[in-house]
């Protein structure tokens, strides 16, 4: 009977603190519109008739706001604060003169590609943490 005990008992810690590792890789891919562009520079590309100044360059999208540069794989958000753009993306002058921009008709039409996504956590600059003005009694 002790021995029924122990082998029981011993089974049911074996199952308690027996662990499962579980391994694998997820991707998935959708294919959306991409919008026209219009070449500013070479290589450099802007998004056309677009509210906001939005420039492809190195399968990336850059935009810039207030002194800043981000990067998103789309042209619709997903935007990242990005510290060190490329020289050609820095080059740009007056980046905010391309909003709305149509060029002269030279139009690149672009198929849709596929978006891959996999479980990465994007590669973000978190900025420094803003001070809080001092509290003063007038």
């Amino acid at each position: 009977m002790k021995r029924n005990l122990l082998i029981l008992s011993g089974l049911v810690a074996l199952t308690l603190f027996s662990g499962c590792i579980v391994r694998g890789t997820v991707r998935a891919r959708a294919y959306g519109p991409q919008p026209d562009l219009v070449m500013i520079s070479p290589g450099v590309y802007v998004v056309a008739d677009y509210d906001d100044s939005v420039f492809y360059y190195d399968n990336y999208y850059w935009r810039y706001d207030g002194y800043v540069w981000y990067r998103s794989n789309v042209y619709t958000g997903g935007w990242a604060r990005w510290s060190s753009p490329p020289r050609a993306i820095v080059r740009i002058d007056r980046p905010r003169a391309y909003v709305r921009y149509r060029g002269n008709g030279n139009v690149h039409h672009q198929p849709a590609r596929p978006v891959g996504r996999d479980h990465r956590a994007p590669n973000r600059v978190q900025p420094a943490p803003r001070s809080r003005p001092a509290a003063r009694d007038h």
